[in-house]
Formats: C-alpha cells, structure tokens, sequence
C-alpha cells in the first residue's frame, strides 16, 4: 500500500487531511502550476519542481480553504 489518509469537509469551505502516510500534494488547496505537464513548459510544473514539492511519504495533516478561486493551505509533515 502506498499511501493511507482520510480526507474530509468541514462544512463547505474547509477540508482536512491526515494520515500515517500521506504525500505532501494530497494536502495542498490548489495544484502548484498553471502549466500542463503534457507540454514543453514541464520543467514548471510539479515534476519539474522536485524540491519544492516532494513525493515524500509520511504521517502528516493539513487543513484547506477554499471560496471560489481563492483557496489557502496549511499542512505538517
């Protein structure tokens, strides 16, 4: 099994992630690129920017907000 958290709304607005292996991107409000991966732009989106975020697995939770197309995130690893 690769990955194991729960995810859920509270309410409209806010959703909350937590597990014992759980990947930094499963927690983020919004995908970090405005580019598709499939074009020559790759090295902007998220395979193109492995440092910033990772495929690392681990325990960790985080909490999102979103109203409309503003959207904020707050996670732990």
């Amino acid at each position: 099994m690769d990955r194991i958290f729960y995810q859920f709304p509270i309410g409209s607005n806010f959703t909350v992630t937590a597990g014992p292996r759980v990947r930094q991107d499963d927690m983020l409000a919004v995908w970090p690129s405005q580019y598709p991966a499939d074009t020559i732009l790759d090295f902007f989106t998220y395979a193109g920017a492995p440092g910033t975020y990772t495929s690392a697995l681990g325990a960790g939770a985080g909490i999102w907000w979103n109203r409309g197309w503003f959207q904020r995130s707050a996670l732990a690893t």
